[in-house]
Parts: structure tokens; sequence; C-alpha cells
């Protein structure tokens, strides 16, 4: 069978997926469990180059396409591997190959969008189409003026891109803005027909921190508080990029700013998600309303304190925190996460509450020791973290290590007090996870630990029943 195949190439079994193109087995077969992807997808999403070039080598075809019609190219570039885009490249991939779905067509137009500045010139290079227009009507150097990605904007006009006004404010063209205005050029021009459908000139300017041709355009009539696409309005995208100025201009000139975009997410949660304290400070000073909720929260400044600790921002959520605002429950989950260990502290030196639970009952422990940070796993046991605490599946964070195989965290979890053998939701104990994972080591540590474990070693977990009767 070809899914044998894309099973052996997702767990990178070279010996195995040698053996089954031995056999026989499809090597372009298409996964309907997995969008219809092909080997090769699967090799470029676990990021093989090795088995990538494999799969090339043996006859894949590096053009096939999946459900949503994204070659392996396609599927590198949203990936951000510049040397598996390469190597596809190298292997006869289509630099023009049109997909015709998301929000971006050509492999060009994917790598603006996703900031990949080597990538585009890779793609240039083997020449690629830099003046190709999607289905919306949009060049690749377009994709990049609308996303802020200054670089590839340069990159594209120096290789000779069609530009036009939006482009043009984009570049910072003062020139060409103003004498298309003196002629009777509308400022509040869009790319789309409609708001909020396609992006405003004004907001092209803001994107790319145009403050001259901003001012132009304003002085013109441009409509501050015009929103253009994906709900996006001038001043938050200027507060995502952290450009103080454009801010302060925008505001100055009547800007909102309390608007949002879809989810909740307004300029202060951009600006805090992206560590600029500056404009959070301008937009707290300026009048933002903290009132309403925030899609799961009770208000702006407590997701924007999430967002800020999840990006690891120390500066951001100690200024927030100086400011008298209140911790939200999950900071310490988002940071705890992520890895962030100084804004775990702050937040604890601010009171946290360490054994405080998110909607699936998780505590930071939990989270911590899943995604293997020891030392902060080792910071919230100190602090008072409760190592027995259970999710809404039962399990604790000693379930939770297990199940990826963090033996320290396990020790350190052990030595804290962790019972050995808690059941989860399942029945499943942790020394029954470990053996089902073949995890030899976590086993000897849980065995040794425990003074009388109580259990039939023979048996499994209900999850190991189950995928020994579908094997």
């Amino acid at each position: 069978m070809s899914q044998e195949l894309c099973q052996a190439v997702c767990h990178l079994d070279f010996d195995r997926v040698i053996a089954l193109l031995y056999r026989g087995d499809d090597i372009n077969f298409r996964d309907e469990s997995c969008s219809d992807s092909t080997p090769l997808h699967q090799a470029i999403m676990v990021e093989s180059f090795r088995m990538a070039e494999t799969l090339i080598a043996r006859g894949a075809d590096v053009n096939a396409a999946d459900r949503a019609n994204n070659t392996p190219l396609h599927s590198s570039i949203s990936y951000k591997n510049l040397e598996l885009a390469k190597l596809l490249i190298d292997s006869g991939a289509d630099v023009n190959f049109r997909c015709g779905t998301g929000s971006v067509d050509t492999p060009l137009q994917a790598a603006a969008w996703n900031n990949q500045p080597k990538i585009v010139e890779a793609l240039v290079a083997a020449g690629a189409d830099i003046n190709i227009v999607d289905r919306y009507g949009q060049t690749p150097i377009l994709v990049a003026a609308w996303k802020g990605h200054r670089e590839i904007l340069e990159i594209l006009f120096s290789q000779g891109a069609v530009v036009n006004t939006y482009i043009s404010a984009a570049l910072g063209n003062i020139q060409e803005v103003e004498s298309y205005l003196e002629q009777g050029g509308d400022p509040n021009a869009r790319t789309g027909r409609t708001p909020p459908y396609g992006n405003t000139l004004l907001y092209f300017a803001a994107a790319n921190n145009q403050i001259e041709v901003a001012d132009l355009l304003i002085k013109y009539g441009a409509d501050v508080n015009g929103e253009c696409e994906q709900g996006f309005y001038p001043l938050i995208v200027a507060s995502q990029f952290g450009f103080v100025e454009m801010v302060e201009l925008l505001i100055d000139c009547g800007a909102d700013v309390s608007v949002i975009i879809d989810f909740g997410n307004g300029a202060l949660e951009l600006a805090a998600e992206n560590g600029h304290k500056e404009v959070v400070q301008i937009l707290l000073e300026r009048g933002l309303s903290l009132e309403g909720s925030a899609y799961g929260y009770e208000n702006h400044i407590e997701r924007a304190m999430d967002e800020a600790a999840a990006g690891g921002h120390k500066d951001v959520v100690r200024f927030l925190l100086l400011q008298g605002v209140t911790i939200s429950k999950t900071a310490i989950h988002a940071a705890g996460e992520r890895g962030h260990k100084p804004v775990v502290e702050i937040l604890i030196a601010f009171g946290a509450d360490v054994n405080a639970k998110d909607y699936s009952e998780n505590t930071a422990l939990h989270k911590a020791a899943l995604k293997g940070h020891l030392e902060i796993v080792q910071l919230l046991l100190i602090s008072g973290a409760y190592v027995n605490a259970r999710d809404n599946n039962r399990c604790t964070a000693l379930h939770n290590a297990v199940s990826l195989g963090h033996l320290n965290i396990v020790r350190s979890l052990l030595a804290s007090g962790a019972e050995v053998n808690p059941r989860n939701q399942r029945g499943c104990t942790p020394i029954q996870l470990a053996k089902c994972r073949n995890q030899q080591d976590i086993v000897e540590v849980l065995m040794a630990q425990s003074l009388k474990i109580g259990l039939d070693m023979r048996s499994v977990c209900s999850a190991c029943q189950y995928r020994r009767s579908r094997s």
C-alpha cells in the first residue's frame, strides 16, 4: 500500500522508503487522509532535505499538486525553507505554477507574502514572472507592498516590476503620488472595488512607513479610518510594525485608536504581540478605551498582556504591569508554553497565579512540561505550582512530559512529589504511556521511583490497544 510509503516518509524511515519503492509503491501516490499530498509534499512538511532529495532522485513529480492545488514548491515556501525551495527549483519545479486557491497564487507571490527575500531572489533567477497577475489582480510587488515587506519590495522594483500609484506610495515616491493627486486622482483609491475589499493608498504608505506620502495623502483628504483588506486599518498596520512616527501622525489626524479587526485584535494587541512598547504606550496615552470584550478576554488590555507574554516581550509585559494592569489568568500559560522564562519570572514577581487553569483546565506547568521547558518547569515548581494538577482529560504534567519523552522533566516532577501512577480519563498511567511509546529510559525512571507500582506491566493503555487493533 502506498499509504505505508507516506507513513515511512513522515517518520523519516529511509530504509523502509527504499524498500517500498523497490516493491513498486507509487512514488506519486496521493494521500487522501492528508489533503491528497504526495510523499514529496510530506517530505517538505517534515522539512527533510535528504528525504526530498531521495524521492526526487527516484522520480517523484516535483510539480504534483495536492487538493488545494499547491505544489511541493508552494509548500516549501509556506514552511519558509530556502534549502528545500532551491532543491525543488533546481529539480525542475514550475516557478510560475498557478494554484488558484488561497490568498496567493504563484510561488513568487507566496514568497512575497511569507517575507522570504532569498526565495524571491532564487525564483526570479530561475525565471519567475515578476509581473504575473493572480485572480485578485495582484502582482508579486503589490503583495509585498500590502504586507509591508520592504526588502522584497525593493528587490522586485530593482528587477523591473511594473509600478503603479499604490506601489509608489509604498516605495515613498512622493513625486509620483503628488502628480497623481494634482491631476485629480482619488486620495481614497483602493485596490478593491468597495470597502472592505482592497487596500487604500494610505494603507500602503502606513504599512511601509512612508511618512511624507501619508501626510500628503491625508492633506488631500485620505480617510485615516478607511477599512482595508482583511479588516485592517492604516493605524493597525502601523502599530503592528511599530512605526512610532506613523502611529502618532495617524492619531493626530483623527485615526480611531479603538478599531479592531477579525477575532477582536486591535492596534494595542498587535503592538503588544510584536513587542512595540512605545506604540503600546502611545495608544494608552492617546485615549484607547479598555472597555469591552476582546474575543475570549474580558478586555483589550488583558488580551494585549497575553499576546506580549506569548511573544516573550518582557519590556511590554513589565510596562503593562507597572500601569497597574491586572494579570490575565493565562498570561503565564502563554509565556510558559513558549519557553519565555524571563516573562514567567516577571509575572510571578507581580503575583501571577501559578496554579491558574485555562479553558482546558491546563496549568502553566502542564504547558511547560509538554513543550519540554525544564527551567520553566523548575521555576513554576519552586514558586508553588501544584505538581499533581489535572486537566480536563485528567492528565497531570507527568503525563504530558512522558507523552513527548522529556526525561529530565519527568525526573524533576518526580523529585517534586509527582504521583507516579495517576490515571487519566482513559485509564492510562504515565508508565503505560511510556511503554506505549517505547521510552525505556522513562519506564526505568518511573519504576525506580515507585515503591509499589501495583500494575500488570503487560497491560497497555486503551490508545495502544486501539492502535494495535488497527495495524
